[in-house]
């Protein structure tokens, strides 16, 4: 049996909240509290870490406010998370579990790594500072991010010895741009000037919005002005490998003529090149990913007729509710996924779709999506970021886009990709 867990945000303020189940973010003008509401480790971490900015966090830090402080809005918000973290520290709150799940985490060091980012690397070190997520994120700071783990220790030492207070983090937030240099000058998409093309990965550790009083330059509410003209951070993806018990149905493709083999079939060829057996063309393969979102309408016997028609491809669903999501892998190598794991395998919600994208653009060729087109990011609000960033990963992995199931069956019958 589920339980729900609610936080108290009253036992530290004086005034009554709204508590909303989703995404982290606490909105301080508004009160308003939205955490995830399981009872596991992960969630118990980001209640306390959001209630903490409940506490400690003046309605005063958010982004149309940067003037005074000098800073960039995305550095603010990473070293208030670490003061945050040294506050409940310091209160005998149990961190060691993290913000996220092991699979998650790894997902998101891996994403850092892979971008390269000195920038990025530092912020998400600064963020994650002292709880169960910073052991990974450090260990995938090589090469040139090998010094981040350090300067996130230097970030924490000085807000100690600044008091921890909020002036703490805006001095802190102003030393620690002249380190890194500033990236808070809007652009014409929405995001900020030199940020990663997946929006910022700092804001993706303990909340879309960053989570300090209000929705950050990187993400946005679902009922923000503008959210359509901005970037809006993916939601973290966990990939499921569900056992693959049944054998899917055998490729009876074309013949090819052998030197070799048990089916004699072309006797003629003795005198000329000896190719008188038979053999089947082996099928080529290849990659199809669903996307099973609402927008879709797509059922399990949608997905059962496809998988009939998947004598060696590679096919894998997805969907996501308003923060996370799901992409199970249901046919590989011959073998096909029971009728159990045929359904949608989370929300209702696209919001993983550039990393459901970018798993697809690593697996064999000719590669398929079958989707709408319809790309969101966390709150399942779209952004034209998010569009041109799906563009991009079909572009340059030749990733297919069909909407219909119907094309879907051809590529998985046919020798090669669609046209």
């Amino acid at each position: 049996m589920q339980v729900t867990v609610y936080p108290l945000p009253e036992a530290v303020t004086e005034s009554a909240w709204a508590i909303r189940e989703g995404p982290p973010y606490v909105d301080l003008e508004n009160r308003i509290l939205s955490v995830p509401l399981a009872e596991d480790p992960h969630a118990c971490f980001l209640r306390a870490h959001e209630q903490a900015h409940v506490k400690w966090t003046p309605a005063r830090c958010r982004p149309d406010r940067l003037a005074a402080s000098g800073t960039s809005w995305l550095t603010l918000q990473a070293v208030e998370d670490c003061r945050m973290h040294a506050l409940l520290t310091g209160a005998g709150v149990d961190l060691t579990a993290g913000g996220l799940a092991a699979p998650a985490r790894l997902s998101l060091a891996r994403r850092m790594r892979a971008a390269g980012d000195f920038r990025e690397a530092v912020l998400c070190a600064v963020a994650a500072f002292a709880t169960g997520d910073f052991a990974d994120l450090a260990a995938a700071c090589d090469g040139p991010l090998a010094d981040a783990p350090q300067l996130a220790t230097e970030v924490r030492g000085r807000l100690e010895r600044c008091g921890l207070d909020y002036e703490a983090t805006v001095r802190v937030a102003r030393w620690l741009d002249t380190k890194l240099g500033r990236r808070d000058r809007p652009t014409d998409n929405g995001r900020t000037s030199g940020e990663l093309p997946g929006g910022s990965l700092a804001a993706l550790l303990y909340g879309p919005n960053g989570n300090p009083g209000h929705a950050g330059l990187a993400g946005c509410r679902p009922d923000e002005p503008g959210a359509e003209g901005r970037f809006v951070p993916w939601g973290v993806m966990t990939i499921r490998h569900p056992e693959l018990p049944l054998p899917v149905a055998a490729y009876t493709g074309p013949l090819r003529a052998t030197d070799g083999g048990a089916f004699l079939r072309y006797p003629h060829r003795e005198t000329v090149d000896r190719r008188v057996f038979a053999a089947r063309r082996p099928r080529k393969g290849g990659t199809l990913l669903i996307d099973m979102s609402g927008s879709m309408s797509l059922t399990a016997a949608d997905v059962e007729q496809l998988l009939a028609h998947s004598p060696a491809s590679t096919i894998a669903v997805y969907s996501a509710d308003r923060s996370a999501g799901v992409l199970k892998i249901l046919a590989r190598h011959g073998r096909r996924a029971a009728a159990a794991d045929l359904l949608r395998p989370a929300g209702q919600f696209n919001v993983i779709d550039g990393p459901a994208l970018d798993w697809l653009a690593t697996q064999p060729p000719p590669r398929v999506w079958l989707s709408d087109g319809r790309v969101t990011g966390v709150n399942d609000v779209a952004g034209e970021g998010n569009r041109e960033y799906a563009n991009r990963v079909c572009g340059t992995a030749g990733i297919t886009r069909t909407p219909t199931t119907a094309d879907a069956r051809k590529f998985l019958a046919a020798d090669r990709p669609l046209v």
